[in-house]
Order: structure tokens, then sequence, then C-alpha cells
């Protein structure tokens, strides 16, 4: 029974940790709160260049728990989830507009409509939805691993047969 409890103990522990990266990659400024005039905001002014306080200048929410610096670490050490069509680079205009739209509530064509390049590698917006909505608010569909989509093993992927599926060609 020891070891039971043990293990349930060591699962649900490894869950809270997993479920806190999750969440705080989407929250830019680490005040528990996802705002697309606060997050959304400064992603989008950290993939065009800005630093510093320019980066954060009236982008921050109330109670902020990352300073422009940390701001900045945060968005340069996840380059896997900030470049979020794959092609190789955050920007702004593309990248960073995607999530904003997400944290204002596009969804569907209306969320990455007019902003996908050439070189996207992730084309359909249900994938943007799918990714952001794991991401952001730890929504996810069985057969859906966190490790898959926020290394972007899964470039397009559909719900199919019951688990997430990598898109044919």
């Amino acid at each position: 029974m020891r070891h039971f409890t043990a293990r349930w103990l060591l699962l649900l522990l490894l869950f809270a940790q997993v479920a806190a990266v999750r969440a705080s990659l989407c929250d830019v400024d680490d005040n528990t709160a996802q705002s697309a005039l606060s997050d959304g905001l400064l992603a989008l002014r950290y993939q065009r260049g800005f630093r510093d306080a320019a980066l954060t200048s009236r982008a921050l929410g109330n109670g902020p728990g990352r300073s422009a610096e940390e701001i900045a670490d945060h968005l340069a050490q996840n380059p896997g989830f900030f470049d979020l069509d794959r092609n190789g680079r955050m920007d702004g205009l593309a990248d960073g507009l995607v999530l904003l739209r997400y944290q204002l509530g596009f969804r569907g064509e209306p969320l990455t409509g007019g902003l996908l390049g050439a070189d996207a590698l992730r084309r359909h917006p249900a994938t943007y939805s799918a990714l952001l909505d794991f991401a952001c608010k730890g929504v996810s569909l069985p057969g859906m691993r966190w490790y898959d989509v926020l290394e972007g093993v899964c470039t397009e992927c559909r719900w199919g047969q019951g688990s997430w599926q990598q898109q044919q060609q």
C-alpha cells in the first residue's frame, strides 16, 4: 500500500510540474493571468527586437513576476514554442500575431489568415488552436503528448481514429 501511494504521489508531482511549465509559457509576464494586451504584446515586441524598457513599457499585466530581462530570457529559452509556425525563426508578424490573435479569442481561419509565409511548416489553423489550447490552457485530447506538441514533433496534426496523428502529405 505504501509503495502504491508513493507512485501516485510521484505521478501527481510530475503532472503538476508539467502543468506549471505549460501554463507559464503563455503567461509571459508571469502574473498568473494570460492576456493579449500584456503577454501577447510582450511576445510580439520581443520577436520584433524590442528589449529592456521598450519591451515592457505599458505592456505588463498587474503584478508581473518577471522583469524585462527575465521576460526576454523566458522568450529566448523557449524558441520551440514561440516559433509557432516552425519556420526556424520567431517572427512577430507571424508567430507573435498568431499568439496575440489566439489570446483575443480568434479561432479557425481568422487565427492565421494572412500571417503564414511559404516557409511555415504548420499550415492548418486547427493545429495552431490545438497547440495553443494545450500550451496555454492545459487542454489536450487522448493521444496528444505534451512533448510532441511543444517540441514541434507534430507540425500538422489532426485528430483521427482516437488519437493525434501526423497529417499525411
